[in-house]
């Protein structure tokens, strides 16, 4: 949700804050009337991400109440889209410098479990952005991201399946609806997606694993 405080005439149905204009442009997805002077956003990211308070804008990922009016603001479109990066975009706009955009849950306890890997595992810098979700080397292509992280678990782990599916399900990536799909029993971690991912990487795959 992006909130916009203090950006909108409900009588005269105009946005009088030129900056919240820009958001929305900036980020083109359903907005609609605040019960007072604001305006609300709605969307849909991809990454577990922390709230932001700022006297400009507020984003809440997750874990917030909000009135909703259905009040919509004409020029927007009336379906909730996904927009992850331009959400992240918005974020790093105006966070804190310094401050990053991502849940600490899921990346820092994927991280920490670099202590289950061989120590030459916290030297491999591809393997720790994908721990932390950053996708931008793979272009933002979930699935690929997805393979590789799999991948080099694989490697580091020796074919350690279990150890593999448990750490890639608590980090960002892994935190994804489909990566968290089940085998219908209601087992988290019986993924069928992750399954079939790692199958895959397994039979095409050159090169052997890191015996452990």
């Amino acid at each position: 949700m992006i909130d916009l405080d203090h950006s909108y005439n409900r009588a005269t149905q105009t946005i009088t804050n030129p900056l919240a204009e820009q958001i929305m442009k900036a980020v083109p997805t359903y907005y609609e009337a605040s019960p007072n002077d604001g305006l609300k956003g709605l969307g849909y990211v991809d990454k577990l991400m922390k709230s932001l308070h700022t006297d400009v804008v507020e984003i809440y990922g997750q874990d917030r109440f909000t009135t909703i009016t259905t009040d919509h603001i004409a020029g927007t479109p009336a379906t909730i889209e996904n927009r992850t990066e331009e959400v992240l975009a918005l974020y790093r706009q105006f966070a804190p410098v310094g401050e990053s955009e991502f849940q600490n849950t899921g990346g820092v306890v994927a991280a920490s479990r670099l202590t289950e890997l061989p120590p030459e595992a916290r030297d491999d810098p591809l393997l720790q952005e994908l721990l932390r979700g950053e996708m931008s080397r793979y272009g933002n292509d979930h699935s690929r991201a997805d393979w590789n992280l799999l991948m080099k678990l694989l490697h580091w782990t020796g074919d350690d399946i279990p150890l593999v599916k448990s750490i890639f399900l608590e980090s960002p990536l892994g935190q994804r609806d489909k990566a968290q799909e089940t085998d219908g029993k209601g087992k988290r971690g019986n993924t069928n997606y992750v399954d079939r991912t790692i199958e895959r990487i397994i039979a095409k795959r050159w090169n052997p694993p890191q015996r452990r």
